[in-house]
């Protein structure tokens, strides 16, 4: 009821919950969002991954597994990212450009 009172009061509460909670456990009202999955760029670089992709170079059996799994939360980013860097929506121009100049 504590809850529900602060929310008439003020409509809006922010909370990063740093543990996962069950639906049926977090009072009403509540807007639930899941969590953004992070990994971090010293253990498994997917940008540079995707571009050594898309340069078709060699990856390692683990680059190919970390990108597969980050592919499945990261969908669409890999247009997004290219098209963002390169300034062109045009993917074609891809080829003339090295893996140095796609991560600068």
């Amino acid at each position: 009821m504590k809850t529900y009172n602060k929310w008439i009061t003020s409509p809006v509460i922010v909370t990063f919950a740093t543990t996962e909670t069950p639906i049926w456990k977090i009072p009403f009202p509540a807007i639930t969002i899941c969590p953004e999955v992070k990994s971090d760029p010293e253990i498994f670089n997917y940008t540079q991954v995707l571009f050594k992709k898309i340069a078709k170079v060699n990856l390692t059996h683990e680059e190919n597994r970390f990108f597969d799994s980050f592919s499945l939360i990261c969908n669409g980013v890999g247009r997004y990212l290219i098209e963002r860097m390169l300034g062109k929506t045009n993917l074609t121009v891809i080829g003339q450009y090295g893996i140095e100049d796609l991560i600068e």
